[in-house]
């Protein structure tokens, strides 16, 4: 699966992260607004497996509602921001003695 970020790149993650938004949420009988899916995606990045515990926190937190919205996706914690520059690594090793990352 391509990580980079051409346009072609973008595309073929784009696939996969509707191919499993889809699965995911045919098994709930959901949908998922257009905002909300590019408000989830700017929040996980490409991170499949952050994408998908993702919808199913929404899939709980939605309860009967038959709509996930982008109000919905903003209500999940902010730790989901993909980490950005190093990654983890340069976040832990930026941390002061002592300090925790989060």
């Amino acid at each position: 699966m391509p990580k980079g970020d051409r346009r072609a790149d973008r595309s073929a993650q784009d696939a996969v992260l509707t191919q499993q938004m889809t699965a995911i949420l045919a098994d709930s009988g959901k949908k998922m607004a257009a905002g909300a899916y590019q408000t989830l995606i700017e929040m996980t990045g490409f991170d499949l497996r952050t994408f998908s515990n993702s919808i199913e926190k929404l899939i709980s937190y939605t309860g009967d509602s038959k709509e996930i919205t982008a109000a919905d996706v903003e209500t999940l914690p902010r730790t989901l921001h993909p980490v950005s520059g190093c990654g983890i690594a340069g976040s832990a090793s930026s941390a002061g003695k002592g300090e925790m990352v989060r």
